[in-house]
Order: C-alpha cells, then sequence, then structure tokens
C-alpha cells in the first residue's frame, strides 16, 4: 500500500494517497489523471504541486537509461522487471521541494539520489 500527503504551508486540503486510493481534496487550478491511472499531478493557484507516476522498467538497462545517476551496480541486485514510481513536490511561496532525481532545500539543491526496496531495508545510491 502507498501513502502520500501532500506537504504544504498554506493549511488548505490537498490531494492525497491513502493505501493506493487517491483522495482530492482543495480546489486545484490544474489537475491530469489520464485513463491508464499510471500518473496523476495537481497544481493549486499558491504555487503548490504534486505528481505522481508509475514506471515500468523491463530490464536493468531501462533502469541505468531512465536514472544516469544512480550507481551502476545497483541495477544488479534488482529483480526485473519493476515498476518506478516517480513522486514531485513544489511547496508554493518556498525554494523546498523535491522530484524524481533532485531535491531542494533552499539555496540547496541535489541531484542523483535513488532510493531502492523502500520499506525492505532501503538501499540508497
Amino acid at each position: 500500500m502507498l501513502n502520500i500527503r501532500m506537504v504544504t504551508s498554506s493549511g488548505e486540503p490537498r490531494l492525497r494517497l491513502d493505501n493506493n486510493d487517491w483522495i482530492v481534496h482543495g480546489q486545484p487550478s490544474d489537475f491530469e489523471s489520464p485513463p491508464s491511472g499510471r500518473r496523476i499531478r495537481a497544481t493549486y493557484s499558491n504555487g503548490d504541486e504534486i505528481a505522481v507516476e508509475f514506471l515500468d522498467l523491463p530490464t536493468a538497462d531501462a533502469g541505468a537509461a531512465r536514472y544516469p545517476n544512480a550507481r551502476s551496480d545497483m541495477w544488479s541486485r534488482l529483480a526485473f522487471p519493476i515498476t518506478a514510481v516517480e513522486v514531485l513536490e513544489r511547496f508554493g511561496g518556498s525554494d523546498f521541494g523535491f522530484g524524481p532525481t533532485w531535491t531542494r532545500l533552499g539555496g540547496i539543491r541535489m541531484t542523483g539520489g535513488f532510493i531502492s526496496r523502500c520499506g525492505v531495508g532501503p538501499s540508497w545510491s
């Protein structure tokens, strides 16, 4: 089961994922949810944004192509095919947020992080 609660400084209700069920709260200024169910995106008038996408990676080569900054030896430790989940959040009115290949904490921007085996002894690279 996947759970995501959108962070916001506004205190207003936001999109969330509870045990794999999407719950749309608040008043998104833009909302995308294609019929495939593999992506959802909501933006709000104060600049808050959340996007979640599920991607099929059939081989280690596909993983390495999608995430070129991840440690190359990591791919041999994973059993393919896998489904990757990419999460993006931007916090309106701030310099904080994160995406599939970057994290911004104020004036600091970090790139290239990758987490595998979440909940089963995470492996960072």
